[in-house]
């Protein structure tokens, strides 16, 4: 043993010992050290473990490694001998076109030709296996894909795609097709895509289709695929809480355009539909636009004008009859905080959004404003009155209309009376001011 650690330099470190080599085997010097320390046992190493900085290693001081290169060489390999045609067992025959493909990668891609090649199926033991129901060019975009991981999606493609690879069980080619349609979703194309996605099963492309025609119902109802709704279709529709329109007599318009489209076929329908109608909600004088003038609704069933016509009359005595609960409203719901007085009127306008609780800055008022009132109609936002300190405390005639769509202000004809501290109301689509006061004069008044 003395002679043997003759030949060596041990310098102790924390409990352990480093060994410094002057000359004979390295792996007989690392077993002597190993017995000198007391710590490792099992066969002899040729270097000192790192030790860990937070994880010690597993008892016996293994490492397992994944080499993600090493599948991906491996697909590489795979596709390049498809191509040349090497080592080929099965050819994929569709229509004029031959594709010559491996059995095994086949079956790991596909539960469809999982089950062919295991089951015992007839086309088990053939070499050539017909591919019916789907195009050449389709296929060989499928076959691309199994062996590369990557498709080319186009407008072209995109259906016979998914039908084919909803055929042949390719979930990751559906999951790409319906985030390709989703990212397509227009008004032209949305009730038609929700359809498609129906067909096939893919639920959430048509929930994401249904939300999206609601959303932008106003563009939808003017195109060509609304008037090929089913009248359930469109009843469903109308009916829906989730519906989002400025003002009710967009649905109303719907309606009429729809029946008017097969008229012959609609008319009787019109009824059933008027009732999913919050008709209380649309303004007095478009209902008596439209019985004075709507060429629809005189040829419609009598039991169409009547109902128009009593609830136009509820709505002139204001009854509680004439009242229908509003639409939920798919889109954020915020509060706006407009103009007020620190130290001087400002022009600061800001929302709150009780979604996140978060305030944010939108543009600024066109005159500093104090003690002024603010409400909306059909989805802008109408700022009255009030005062200006910057011009000496003076009372304000000026209205103001917001668009929160392209974050603008505009000014609107001002009232007739300079009023501070003014309060205002909406009715039937009108802006009523009410009362407020300039300088010392308090006000009774009201104008619209």
């Amino acid at each position: 043993m003395n002679s043997l650690i003759s030949v060596f330099t041990y310098v102790p470190v924390k409990n352990d010992v480093l060994l410094i080599v002057c000359h004979r085997d390295l792996v007989v010097s690392l077993t002597i050290a190993s017995t000198f320390t007391g710590k490792r046992r099992g066969p002899p190493i040729c270097y000192r473990p790192k030790q860990p900085a937070v994880d010690p290693l597993p008892s016996d001081g293994t490492m397992t490694f994944t080499v993600m290169r090493q599948l991906k060489e491996s697909v590489e390999v795979q596709n390049q001998l498809r191509l040349d045609g090497k080592l080929c067992d099965v050819v994929l025959v569709c229509g004029n076109e031959k594709f010559h493909c491996h059995k095994i990668v086949l079956a790991a891609a596909s539960p469809y030709f999982n089950a062919m090649f295991t089951r015992g199926m007839v086309e088990c033991g053939k070499h050539e296996i017909p591919i019916n129901n789907i195009d050449s060019e389709i296929l060989g975009y499928i076959i691309q894909f199994i062996y590369t991981a990557e498709i080319k999606l186009t407008e072209h493609n995109i259906c016979p795609l998914m039908q084919a690879a909803t055929m042949l069980q390719m979930p990751h080619i559906v999951e790409a097709c319906t985030t390709f349609l989703e990212h397509q979703l227009d008004p032209s194309n949305c009730i038609g895509i929700g359809k498609f996605a129906q067909q096939y099963g893919c639920f959430d492309l048509q929930k994401k289709a249904e939300r999206y025609l609601l959303k932008h119902f106003v563009d939808v109802w003017v195109c060509e695929e609304f008037r090929d709704l089913t009248f359930d279709e469109l009843e469903k529709m109308v009916g829906s809480n989730q519906l989002i329109v400025k003002c009710e007599s967009e649905v109303y318009k719907a309606v009429i355009s729809w029946v008017s489209a097969k008229f012959a076929d609609r008319c009787l329908l019109l009824p059933s539909l008027l009732d999913k109608i919050r008709l209380c909600n649309i303004p007095p004088n478009f209902l008596k636009d439209q019985l004075n003038y709507c060429e629809i609704l005189r040829k419609a069933p009598t039991s169409c004008a009547e109902k128009l016509t009593r609830l136009f009359q509820q709505m002139e005595m204001h009854t509680a009859d004439a009242v229908a609960a509003p639409r939920n409203c798919l889109e954020k719901q915020v509060i706006y905080c407009i103009g007020g007085y620190l130290r001087q009127s400002v022009t600061n306008v800001e929302y709150f959004n009780p979604a996140n609780g978060e305030w944010k800055r939108v543009a600024d008022t066109l005159l500093p404003k104090s003690g002024l009132a603010a409400c909306t109609i059909l989805g802008y936002i109408y700022a009255v009155g009030g005062r200006n300190s910057h011009r000496r405390n003076e009372d304000l005639s000026v209205v103001d209309c917001y668009n929160p769509k392209t974050n603008e202000w505009c000014s609107m004809p001002p009232m007739r009376q300079r009023r501070n501290r003014v309060s205002v109301a909406v009715l039937d689509n009108k802006l009523f001011a009410v009362g407020g006061s300039c300088g010392v004069e308090a006000f009774s008044t009201v104008e619209w």
